[in-house]
């Protein structure tokens, strides 16, 4: 089925577009949609019924009595349909419009674009896949910025769009996500809870064939996990995303294990090297390894080699090779003839030996391994899915913030309990918004010469990102930390 179909734009202006089904862009209500008036010029084969607002419709029909044109002469197939701008004291040129197959803009919205762009036939790839677009993308020939519609580009991301036709103000709305963008500026508003931040972009907001467009580089910059390139050969702005996102359907949820892991992980770093983290004499505990530094000297290390080793003894062989022998016979000596091993493949310097230390790094680096360690923190573990499931958090980020709280901190002390639960006591807050309470309580309750550590470790996993020791974190990109929901 084909229909045209007349819409009132942001810009008081009306176009004439072809549809194949019942609109999803019309902007008026069923009472408002009637018969284009007879004594409009032309006839249209092919369609079944025009639809105008009541005000667009006695524009055209008072112009068309005047008998005034201008603009383009229509080419040959065209039918042409003339009217004025919609009351708007500021804008009263008339304006003519082609009933052809595709939307043709009016002359003040070309220039808009038309003088600053060029149309290279540029296409936008998702996922590998090409995007039907309701508008061709084109690039701004002084900025080399390619522009794309922000709408059917941001839908397809799992986005929603909606416009204020007043305001000339688009906002778009992904998770806890608000963008707030305004056709002819260069800056979006970003509102995530009660935070507030600007980004800036290169080419300001237009609109092109009733459609707005944005640089396509805003989607990278503003939707977490969205990457955006450019293929000069192919003339394509190529968008990857970390998974495909499907519109209007819950997000998938994450599973236990995969989320331990994350959090162990992020934790490990903070307090080392993570699950590799190898390190020698150097506090009088012979050698210590993994997430949590176990040792030989508190004998708190010996279990989860042993267990490696039962488990997994071909493995481990095959890791230490010719020096299997000598690590098999420590396992079974007493924890005083361990402690002396250890020493013994310390330099003078109290650091692990290169040959050993390679081997024991190679050990941590299994899957096998890490496992054993995952199962260790169990205790650990357990305090944190306790945290999670009473302030409701139970997310990857929520058990992450959890799990390090209970690994620094050993817990939420009652004082900082009791101020968290007067904070969140009776309102409805986001996932984010009590994270960022419980951080702050749990780090002002630490002592006060740890307590901007606590804050930047724990801010830094509800913030999905920062500085810990001096050292910058992406947990997005690096671990792949989220905020999806635990399953139960």
């Amino acid at each position: 089925m084909v229909r045209y179909v007349f819409e009132k734009h942001m810009d008081a202006r009306i176009t004439k577009r072809e549809v194949q089904t019942q609109t999803p862009r019309l902007l008026h209500s069923n009472s408002q949609q009637k018969t284009l008036a007879k004594g409009t010029t032309g006839t249209i084969k092919n369609t079944d019924s025009l639809y105008i607002s009541d005000k667009a419709r006695s524009a055209v029909a008072q112009q068309n009595k005047k008998g005034q044109t201008s603009g383009a002469i229509p080419s040959e197939g065209q039918k042409t349909f003339q009217s004025s701008h919609l009351q708007n004291p500021t804008r009263s040129t008339s304006q003519t419009f082609t009933a052809n197959r595709q939307s043709v803009p009016t002359t003040s919205v070309l220039q808009a674009y038309k003088g600053n762009s060029q149309n290279d036939d540029v296409k936008v790839t998702i996922d590998g896949k090409r995007v039907n677009l309701p508008t061709d993308p084109y690039i701004v020939k002084d900025k080399g910025i390619a522009m794309v519609p922000l709408r059917a580009v941001a839908e397809k991301l799992g986005a929603k769009v909606s416009y204020d036709n007043d305001d000339r103000t688009i906002t778009v709305s992904k998770g806890e996500d608000v963008f707030i963008l305004k056709i002819g500026k260069d800056d979006v508003t970003v509102y995530h809870g009660e935070k507030e931040r600007e980004i800036e972009l290169r080419h300001k907001v237009e609109i092109k064939d009733g459609h707005a467009m944005v640089e396509a580089r805003f989607f990278s910059r503003a939707f977490k996990g969205v990457d955006v390139d450019w293929d000069d050969r192919k003339r394509t702005v190529v968008i990857t995303t970390e998974r495909t996102h499907k519109p209007d359907q819950p997000e998938q949820s994450a599973s236990l294990d995969a989320a331990k892991k994350k959090a162990v992980s992020i934790t490990g770093a903070f307090e080392g090297s993570g699950f590799v983290n190898v390190s020698g004499n150097f506090d009088g505990q012979g050698l210590s390894m993994g997430v949590l530094q176990w040792n030989i000297g508190q004998g708190t290390l010996q279990p989860l080699l042993k267990e490696m080793n039962t488990k997994h003894r071909e493995l481990t062989k095959q890791i230490f090779g010719d020096y299997y022998g000598s690590f098999e016979k420590m396992l079974k000596s007493s924890r005083a003839e361990q402690l002396k091993w250890a020493i013994t493949i310390n330099d003078s310097k109290g650091r692990i030996k290169s040959d050993w230390k390679e081997k024991l790094v190679n050990l941590s680096k299994t899957e096998e391994f890490q496992q054993i360690q995952i199962k260790a923190m169990d205790p650990y573990m357990d305090k944190a899915i306790s945290i999670a499931k009473k302030y409701d958090i139970m997310t990857e980020r929520g058990l992450a913030l959890a799990f390090d709280i209970a690994v620094q901190n050993g817990g939420i002390k009652n004082s900082a309990a009791k101020e968290i639960e007067r904070q969140i006591r009776g309102k409805k807050l986001s996932d984010i918004e009590k994270m960022r309470i419980i951080a702050k309580e749990v780090a002002d309750a630490s002592n006060p010469r740890w307590r901007d550590d606590v804050l930047s470790r724990k801010m830094t996993i509800v913030n999905e990102g920062g500085t810990v020791h001096g050292k910058k974190y992406d947990l997005t990109k690096q671990y792949g930390l989220s905020d999806r929901k635990i399953k139960r």
